[in-house]
């Protein structure tokens, strides 16, 4: 943690970096147990998604961390990046309550309610991302978005958070 050159706020953002740093490695070591809970269904899925949650958050606080860069243009896409990765990690929370869902058979309320405030979540991070991403990189966005896989998929998401009371 010796640093003896560069600016303040460079200082700050590397103290900051080896914070989080520690912060994620304390939380990726409770990994092992986890799986160890969830192994012998000590926990529901709810719970078992709540602390693989905490453990993700705590690697993309990491991120955001580098994103505080000197040089505000790289600061401002860095952050995009980062709100697009915990975009693509909203989605794969989602991905993974559907999944436990068909294979136990149900999708109780919990998971229902769960479901829609992750789609809220992956909604409002691709929207936010996308202001802070270049021109040409937002036009890329846009026409993936626009594709009619991720038109299907907006639908089924509507159809589940209409069942939630969440719609």
């Amino acid at each position: 943690r010796e640093r003896q050159t560069g600016t303040g706020a460079e200082l700050a953002a590397g103290d900051a970096l080896a914070d989080r740093l520690a912060a994620a490695a304390a939380a990726l070591a409770g990994l092992d147990q986890l799986r160890a809970d969830v192994d012998d269904q000590r926990l529901d899925r709810v719970a078992a998604q709540a602390r693989y949650t905490a453990m993700i958050e705590a690697g993309l606080a990491a991120y955001g961390a580098v994103s505080a860069a000197a040089d505000p243009e790289l600061a401002r896409q860095a952050g995009a990046l980062v709100t697009l990765a915990r975009g693509r990690e909203a989605f794969a929370r989602q991905d993974a309550l559907l999944s436990g869902a068909l294979a136990a058979g149900e999708f109780n309320v919990g998971e229902r309610e769960s479901f829609t405030q992750w789609v809220g979540v992956r909604r409002s991070q691709y929207a936010q991302a996308a202001a802070g991403l270049p021109a040409p990189d937002q036009a890329v966005l846009a026409e993936t978005l626009a594709q009619p896989a991720v038109a299907e998929l907006r639908r089924m998401e509507d159809r589940i958070v209409a069942q939630s009371g969440g719609g």
